[in-house]
């Protein structure tokens, strides 16, 4: 088998082929993302006799004229497409499929000088990259099973702040209000003491993007009309996934517990959905914090080339 690994222009797709692709292989989700990080963005392809095998998208800067491949900030997880393996057996599936990935490895190792990518969780196989020489290490999400979540089986605690009698005070609203998404960020941000890039214009541009193409949805939790978190998800309709993507809490906001909250209604008025993906439990207190809801934890994979 002789592969070849060449680069494909994310608008040159058959309208067939889109449909087939995962939800953060979308040629819209990508085109925002690129525009927003002013990145370059295509997938790379797999080909065997002109036939596309595999797609994988990829972000790219330049820095001195050197290319890197990036992750933008939020775009959680890289995934692999594969096709035409339908009628394989399973030990020539997963032969080929090894094959696929190695093709992948070595192009992105030969023409990259930094790279950074975090696989989707479905590629668990990740010998080829270190095969190659580059750097493979395990992070970690909590995912809900939606059709199997009760808040009577979170612990003991969550069920008391989510019963407590001033929960009873606060009311979660869908709420596009891009004016209020500013106003929390702006707290949060002043309270870590980030920076406030989340807040600049072509920030919020890309998320009007993501709202108009029904993408996503910003749940918004008032207390007496005042809003005190803001909760934004992305919406995988063709595979019923949910993904945690934004989210901010105000000051006030946090002696309520508000995100909790929010959180246990989004996932009590999605039952058309199946799995909610928290997309990440890398740090101690956003872990512990995530934990609190029963969830199943589940492990993907960062792959780095790194220069120092």
């Amino acid at each position: 088998m002789k592969y070849e690994t060449v680069k494909l222009c994310i608008n040159n797709l058959e309208q067939s082929m889109i449909d087939t692709l995962s939800f953060w292989s979308k040629p819209l989700l990508l085109e925002s993302f690129a525009k927003r990080d002013d990145a370059l963005c295509y997938y790379l392809a797999v080909v065997e006799n002109n036939k596309i095998l595999a797609l994988m998208p990829v972000f790219e800067k330049k820095k001195f004229g050197l290319r890197y491949l990036v992750q933008p900030m939020e775009y959680y997880y890289t995934p692999i497409n594969f096709f035409s393996l339908e009628n394989y057996s399973v030990h020539r599936k997963q032969n080929h499929r090894l094959m696929i990935l190695k093709a992948l490895a070595v192009y992105i190792k030969k023409e990259y000088f930094k790279i950074n990518l975090r696989f989707e969780r479905s590629i668990q196989d990740i010998r080829a990259f270190k095969w190659v020489g580059l750097k493979a290490e395990p992070l970690f999400t909590y995912i809900i099973k939606i059709n199997e979540y009760s808040s009577e089986k979170l612990p003991n605690e969550t069920r008391r702040q989510l019963n407590n009698k001033a929960k009873k005070e606060l009311m979660v609203k869908e709420c596009r209000d891009m004016k209020i998404y500013k106003d929390i960020s702006i707290n949060m941000l002043n309270r870590k003491k980030r920076s406030f890039r989340q807040i600049e214009t072509k920030y919020i541009n890309f998320l009007d993007e993501l709202h108009a193409a029904n993408l996503c949805v910003q749940y918004v939790v008032f207390k007496d009309d005042e809003p005190l978190t803001y909760n934004i998800i992305l919406l995988d309709r063709q595979h019923k996934y949910i993904y945690g993507f934004l989210s901010a809490t105000s000051d006030k906001g946090m002696k309520f517990g508000a995100n909790i909250f929010c959180i246990d209604h989004i996932i009590k008025n999605h039952s058309d959905f199946e799995i909610f993906d928290f997309t990440g439990a890398n740090t101690e207190k956003i872990s512990f914090f995530k934990s609190q809801f029963n969830c199943d934890l589940k492990n993907y994979y960062k792959i780095n080339k790194l220069f120092f």
